[in-house]
């Protein structure tokens, strides 16, 4: 995810994205306050999210949608019953690993940050994997994350 591992500062790839670990402290707040109101729609919720102060940085943008997901939205195991579409995801507050992704991707539209979030699809061993099981078909989605021209890889589920 955007949580920062290094108390002393944030890296990106080769480079220091001049962060500490509190830099997240205001969007953090601003997501974990979020009103009731703000799940009526994705554009609301959109509008609420980037009223943060995020200094213009993408990476603080995409950290408040990433926060506010994973605060408001809950894993409901591996059953296709879930919905993964982004509307069905606000108002149940359920879904799958795809629907978080999926979610993530049009919260990012709606935010003007199409551009900046992907769905990616994948394997994932997962607790029961043993050998010599073979996984034949993904089983698991997260997002990939452009941050200051590079891509990142973010599992909001």
């Amino acid at each position: 995810g955007l949580t920062v591992t290094q108390p002393s500062r944030f890296a990106a790839g080769r480079r220091y994205l001049g962060l500490s670990a509190d830099s997240f402290e205001a969007v953090d707040s601003h997501a974990i306050s979020a009103p009731n109101s703000a799940k009526t729609s994705l554009d609301y919720l959109a509008r609420y999210l980037m009223q943060a102060k995020t200094g213009d940085r993408d990476l603080y943008k995409l950290r408040v949608m990433f926060r506010w997901i994973c605060n408001n939205i809950t894993h409901e195991g591996e059953t296709t019953l879930q919905s993964t579409d982004p509307h069905k995801v606000l108002a149940t507050g359920q879904t799958t690993c795809l629907g978080f992704a999926n979610f993530f991707v049009q919260l990012a539209d709606k935010c003007g940050m199409g551009d900046k979030v992907m769905t990616v699809e994948g394997f994932c061993k997962g607790q029961q994997y043993t050998l010599p099981f073979q996984i034949d078909e993904p089983n698991h989605a997260w997002c990939m994350l452009k941050v200051e021209d590079e891509w990142y890889l973010c599992d909001p589920t």
